[in-house]
């Protein structure tokens, strides 16, 4: 079994927790790319030749209507989500909660069910990936999606990738996911 974590701050919008309500009607949040919290989120090194512009751009553009619901990976030795910075920057200071899901089953059961593109394993690189002239679709889409700079390896995160952002329902079993709380 493969864990993944989705670290949550429950903040209050509109009278309401968003996420503690978003959980229990078990649906996933597929962000925009551009709603994402790393500036340089998708940028990639564009073919210098007129000949790619009539394939590469639409592309890249369109690739800019897919939804991201991101998680991280425990460490090798992790039992429990215990990255500090994590619970930082995306759980409220602390103060939120954690999501454990079994990616394996959730995975599967996204690639059955829903409008699902791929199942992304972060690289984090130190240059912007190069989006070559004989790549394909799906490797644009992995270098797009894929590649974040060495700053953000502390998130070790793995993304499921929609072809269009927004909510996603789901149909998961109580047992496919986890919710754990740090107290």
């Amino acid at each position: 079994m493969i864990k993944a974590y989705k670290y949550r701050a429950n903040m209050v919008i509109d009278g309401k927790k968003r996420d503690t309500a978003l959980l229990s009607k078990n649906i996933l949040y597929a962000a925009d790319i551009r709603k994402l919290n790393d500036p340089f989120e998708g940028s990639v090194e564009l073919p210098k030749s007129y000949e790619h512009e009539h394939w590469v751009t639409p592309i890249i553009q369109k690739l800019y209507s897919v939804g991201i619901y991101s998680l991280s990976k425990p460490k090798n030795d992790e039992t429990f989500p215990c990255n500090e910075l994590l619970w930082a920057h995306y759980a409220n200071t602390h103060k939120g909660f954690c999501i454990e899901y079994n990616l394996d089953k959730l995975s599967n059961y996204a690639q059955s069910n829903y409008d699902i593109s791929h199942v992304l394993h972060v690289s984090y690189e130190d240059e912007r990936p190069k989006v070559l002239g004989n790549d394909n679709v799906i490797q644009i889409q992995k270098k797009v999606f894929g590649t974040k700079s060495l700053a953000w390896k502390y998130e070790n995160e793995v993304r499921l990738v929609f072809e269009k952002c927004g909510e996603v329902f789901t149909k998961a079993e109580k047992e496919e996911i986890e919710s754990k709380r740090r107290n």
